[in-house]
Parts: structure tokens; C-alpha cells; sequence
């Protein structure tokens, strides 16, 4: 009698066992199957991927000496996508990197800039480089040092070549917000 339950009792569990994960394989792939077709029509709306990145942004985790290690913001826009972009980047800081920080400008300044923009757009004027005339900004940059950077500064980091997989590189310009 006893040995009866507890051959019952065995067999009861792995029949659970093997339901639960039978369950789990077939019904997981149904699932994924029948949203497959509804993610994919999805991912088709947002913004694709990109294939090229020259800066990236991100907060300071750490500097040392004269290289800043971040953590990126995500570069794509589709939670949907495969493909995995380091998020930890090391940015390595040359004599030839540009160190600036975004400044307001003085309000002033930005209303004549404004002023002579519109002008130029009514009369239909354009750049010496034939260019379209761009808008005025409401900040500017002032040079920075190295040591003004501090752990938790918000920073976009430019580069000369394609750094979208890169994990470490070195930096044309380093602008703090």
C-alpha cells in the first residue's frame, strides 16, 4: 500500500514535470508564432536601425587619466531589434579632442539671430555655401578643460569614423550638456 502511493506520487510528478515543460516549449512557440507577424509589421513603423554612428551619448561612470568610460544611451529606437550596441563605451581623449560645454546664450543675442534668420528667409538669401540657412541655436559652446568633467555629467562624444559597435575609441569632440 505504502510503496503504491509513493510510486503514484513519483509518477503523478513527473507527469507535471513533463506537462509544465511540454507546455512551456509548444505553448511559448504558439505564442511567438502568432506575434511574429504583428511585431514584425510593428517594427516596420519605428525608426529603422542605424548602420553608421559618428557620437554618441551617454553619462560618465568614470575618468582616468585621459580616458572617460560611459554608459551609452540606446542608439536604436526599435525595442524590437536584434541587434546588441555596447552600452559601456570607452572614450579615449587625445590632444586633438575638442572639449566644449553647451551654454545658454544671452537672450538678446539669440532674438538677433532670430531676427536676421527670418530676414534672410523673407527675402530668400542663402549661405555662402549655397546651402540652406540653418536656424539659430539657443546655446553655444564655451572650451573646457579635461578636468572639468565630473562622473555624472551628460556628454555626446563625436569621432572621425563609424563608432555604432565600437566599445572604445577616440573622441574628435566631447560636449557636456
Amino acid at each position: 500500500m505504502k510503496k503504491t502511493i509513493i510510486i503514484s506520487s513519483i509518477a503523478i510528478l513527473v507527469g507535471l514535470l513533463v506537462g509544465y515543460f511540454w507546455g512551456f516549449a509548444v505553448g511559448g512557440a504558439n505564442v511567438k508564432a502568432s506575434y511574429a507577424s504583428k511585431i514584425e509589421a510593428v517594427s516596420k513603423l519605428l525608426p529603422p536601425t542605424p548602420t553608421e554612428a559618428t557620437s554618441i551619448n551617454g553619462k560618465i561612470e568614470k575618468i582616468d587619466g585621459n580616458t572617460i568610460t560611459i554608459t551609452a544611451n540606446n542608439i536604436s529606437q526599435n525595442p524590437f531589434s536584434d541587434i546588441n550596441f555596447p552600452t559601456t563605451r570607452v572614450i579615449t581623449i587625445s590632444s586633438d579632442t575638442k572639449l566644449v560645454k553647451s551654454v545658454q546664450k544671452d537672450p538678446a543675442t539669440f532674438q538677433k539671430e532670430m531676427a536676421a534668420f527670418q530676414l534672410a528667409m523673407q527675402n530668400g538669401q542663402r549661405s555662402a555655401s549655397s546651402a540652406p540657412i540653418m536656424p539659430p541655436t539657443p546655446f553655444g559652446e564655451t572650451n573646457i578643460n579635461l578636468s572639468d568633467l565630473k562622473v555624472g555629467d551628460v556628454i555626446t562624444a563625436t569621432a572621425s569614423n563609424n563608432i555604432l559597435s565600437a566599445s572604445s575609441f577616440t573622441a574628435t569632440k566631447i560636449q557636456v550638456q
